[in-house]
């Protein structure tokens, strides 16, 4: 039997992004979210969560954008204490550190009583080849689905490496999609989207919102996303 995932990424990232991930539920087809934990947001995303009962909430772990949970990092951040953006990028890092702050952040959203099922990054960190054994090993060590790492790679020997790292890993689905985004965030691209994967167990990765001065560059994105996940037309679709 297929299953189409709508997930909302970032919940806890502002109050306008909570707001809007809301919306979504209640009057949209979005029915599962990723919390990031690492923002002044937390203790009112975890009231959010429990008074309207959402679904499906996983974690959204963060390496590469704003503070960590942890202060005493040396390699994976910069001189102002914030993650660095292309993290996967730089040769010495110390691996103690990244073990240390995910293990932090799924602790600190376990602890919560909150029930979490499944397990992003930010920025899809978890995807490249440098730190997708370090999340299938914390997936797998903490029972949570990771989200699906396509192969993007044709060379060979890249091909057997992702086949090797990855043969452990367990799926929140057999498929995703993160094709629903910034410029292609429209409904003709979602019900296209929808039609190639007819049939198929996916997770479609979303940013609904409402603006707010705390979401940075996309901003106004994530209120045309909510304006296409909430419509009459989508209800409709999926309905089908």
């Amino acid at each position: 039997m297929s299953k189409i995932i709508f997930n909302a990424d970032d919940l806890g990232w502002s109050r306008g992004v909570n707001q809007g991930i809301l919306k979504a539920y209640r009057y949209g087809v979005v029915n599962s979210s990723s919390w990031i934990v690492t923002t002044p947001y937390f203790d009112e995303t975890i009231k959010l969560i429990q008074v309207n009962q959402l679904a499906n909430i996983g974690i959204h772990i963060n390496l590469t954008e704003g503070k960590p949970l942890l202060k005493n990092h040396t390699t994976i951040v910069d001189e102002k204490g914030s993650f660095i953006r292309n993290l996967h990028t730089l040769e010495h890092i110390d691996m103690k550190e990244v073990y240390d702050e995910i293990e932090a952040q799924i602790e600190k959203a376990l602890a919560t009583g909150v029930s979490i099922n499944h397990m992003d990054t930010h920025h899809h960190i978890h995807a490249t080849s440098k730190f997708r054994k370090v999340f299938i090993s914390f997936s797998n060590r903490y029972q949570l689905p990771l989200r699906k790492i396509n192969n993007t790679v044709i060379n060979p020997i890249k091909v057997l490496k992702f086949y090797l790292d990855t043969k452990q890993a367990k799926y929140y689905t057999s498929h995703f999609s993160a094709d629903f985004f910034a410029s292609e965030a429209t409904s003709q691209n979602l019900i296209q989207i929808l039609q190639k994967n007819k049939g198929r167990n996916i997770e479609i990765m979303c940013h609904p919102g409402f603006t707010d001065e705390e979401n940075g560059d996309y901003d106004l994105e994530r209120e045309k996303e909510l304006a296409i996940l909430t419509s009459p037309e989508m209800l409709t679709f999926i309905s089908k």
